[in-house]
This record gives C-alpha cells, structure tokens and sequence, in this order.
C-alpha cells in the first residue's frame, strides 16, 4: 500500500522534529556550560575583554566582584538565547506528537521571535555595562563606556521580530479555525 504525500509529509516533520530535539537539547547544554565555565576561566574571561568589549590597551580592573556583577549581567543574554531555544524544544516536541497547526505552536514561535528580538539588545546593554564596570577606577579620561552594535544585531532584531509575528498570526489563525470548528 503506497503511502499518500500527506502521510510522508507527517512523517518527514516528525523525524525532522526528533533531530531538532536533539540539536536543540545539544545547544542548550553547550550554551549553559560556556556560561557556567566563565564563572571559573579567568583567562577566557580576560580574552573577552580584551577582544570584545575593551578597546586595546585599556587599563581594567577585573577582581573577584568585578567578575561576579559581569556575569551576572552577562546572565541576560544567556537566559534569553536559553528560554527561546527551550521554546524550540518544546515547540519541535509538538511537532513530533504531530500538533503543528495549533495555537500553542504559534505561541512558541513568538515567545521564540520574543527572545531572538531581545538577546542583541541584551547583549548590547551587557558590552556597555562591563565596559563601566571594568574601567570605573580607572583615572577620569581613561574610563569607557563601549557601545557595540553590529549589522548581526540589526539582523538577529528583525528576524526574531518577522519570526513573533508569524507565531502570532499563526497563533490566531489556529484558534479562529478551533473556533470555526465548534461552531460547525
């Protein structure tokens, strides 16, 4: 018996979906053990800073408090990047059980859109605040406040904004269509 192209379609989604799964799950763990790393590699942490938020030669002071409030800023972005991909998780969770027109699909997907919007203006805001925060005993004129916004953060912006609004519009669609159901 051959199968229909609808039947191969739900069954392509649904294996897709299980190796999303398991890429997502892979992402999350490295991305929380990047971040709980940090808290003990002094020298990836002096990297950074003198890679990405410090222009060169710059004095700083990175004491033990000074690193704590850092990653403690840094957090934000890290929670944000790790609650849209625990959305993917779930969202390719549903699709797996075959509930891929739903509304709740549509609700991932824009809490997905939510977070990717968010993270380059978080991580914006962490450059700025560690850049204070490492140069502010330093001698007045040698203190920075580094403001870094690159053409990925515009990017990364508007896709997760375009990706919450087709989770939104998806969202309503699937629930004007369970309403048209209960009417019928």
């Amino acid at each position: 018996m051959q199968q229909s192209a609808d039947n191969r379609s739900a069954v392509a989604i649904r294996w897709v979906s299980l190796a999303m799964v398991g890429i997502t799950g892979l992402l999350m763990a490295g991305i929380a053990a990047v971040y709980l790393n940090l808290w003990f590699d002094r020298p990836t942490l002096i990297a950074i800073i003198e890679a990405e938020i410090l222009t060169p030669g710059t004095p700083y002071r990175l004491s033990d408090p000074i690193a704590a409030a850092w990653l403690s800023i840094a957090a934000l972005p890290t929670a944000l990047s790790l609650w849209g991909l625990w959305n993917a998780l779930k969202l390719f969770l549903g699709y797996r059980e075959g509930a891929v027109f739903t509304e709740i699909a549509g609700r991932r997907l824009t809490y997905m859109g939510i977070a990717l919007a968010m993270t380059p203006l978080a991580q914006i805001l962490m450059t700025a605040a560690t850049s204070v925060l490492l140069t502010m005993h330093n001698q007045v004129g040698q203190r920075q406040l580094t403001i870094s916004m690159t053409e990925t953060h515009l990017v990364v912006g508007v896709a997760g904004a375009m990706l919450l609004v087709i989770g939104w519009v998806l969202a309503e669609a699937a629930r004007l269509a369970e309403d048209n159901r209960q009417i019928v």
